[in-house]
């Protein structure tokens, strides 16, 4: 082995590769303890709450819809900073979700889109959001039992 080398480096013009320590990784977050889990549930019935507000609104009401999506995205983000990994991909669904309604939205606004293709797009994009909150629900509900319940009640 040449000075400075590896195992089976010979030195002829190639280096050793640094090794990657653990310490520059991220940490992952792992399952909630029992204070955490309390965190974590408040935070998904916030959402669960704001969902139900806003899948109630007339979307025609263009404002009074922006505000509803406004809150469920400040809850979401609430929520994204304590979930433990094994949930991210389902908040990061439901966070899409919210965007592409918002998106739909705000394509009706002030009449600029009132074609049936408009509206069918913001139907496409409500229901989109309904799956990714089952999901989201049906995910936390065995760890959060007041989330069971689900939007429909």
């Amino acid at each position: 082995m040449a000075p400075g080398g590896c195992v089976g480096d010979s030195g002829a013009g190639s280096r050793a590769r640094p090794a990657i320590s653990t310490r520059d990784a991220p940490p992952a977050k792992a399952s909630p303890t029992p204070a955490g889990k309390a965190t974590v549930c408040a935070r998904a019935l916030a959402v669960q709450n704001s969902l139900g507000a806003l899948t109630a609104q007339d979307y025609s009401e263009i404002h009074s819809a922006q505000r509803a999506i406004a809150q469920v995205q400040k809850n979401l983000r609430s929520l994204r900073v304590v979930v433990p990994t094994e949930w991210e991909k389902q908040v990061s669904a439901l966070s899409g979700s919210v965007s592409q309604l918002s998106k739909a939205i705000e394509n009706l606004r002030g009449g600029q889109d009132t074609t049936p293709r408009a509206w069918q797009a913001l139907g496409a994009a409500a229901g989109r959001l309904g799956a990714s909150a089952n999901d989201l629900r049906q995910s936390l509900s065995p760890t959060c039992p007041d989330l069971r319940k689900g939007l429909d009640d």
